[in-house]
């Protein structure tokens, strides 16, 4: 599962993981099943897919997943209920990955609090800083 800023960043997102998915020898490359849109990917012989989702009040609530990635957190508008919702997937044992770059117009928000946390040991949060 991934959760971007919004849609149409989701879907960019998803179009860089296919991509990915195209260039990848055909020996390595699982079929694509029945779902292939712009915001999700089924593989049926892994009964899995890869959902990109918008960051909405709603966004990952009741979904579980083995891998939760948060792009560019610090520009999502529900940043803070993405995560809760995003909680009982992890707590469950999904890896969760946030990547952001630095939103500059906001001094103050969720994921630089939890950012400065997890550099404190505060959270569960493993923090690393590319210049």
């Amino acid at each position: 599962m991934v959760v971007s800023q919004n849609e149409t960043k989701a879907q960019q997102f998803l179009a860089k993981v296919r991509l990915a998915y195209d260039n990848l020898p055909s020996w390595a490359r699982v079929p694509l099943s029945g779902g292939d849109s712009k915001s999700f990917m089924t593989f049926a012989d892994f009964s899995s897919e890869i959902r990109a989702l918008p960051s909405t009040p709603t966004s990952a609530l009741g979904m579980t997943a083995s891998l939760v990635i948060h792009d560019e957190a610090d520009f999502h508008p529900y940043a803070e209920q993405t995560a809760a919702h995003s909680m009982p997937a992890i707590d469950a044992g999904a890896k969760f990955i946030v990547v952001s770059t630095a939103n500059k117009d906001m001094p103050d928000t969720y994921f630089k609090r939890e950012y400065k946390r997890a550099k404190l040991g505060q959270n569960n949060m493993f923090p690393i800083f590319l210049p």
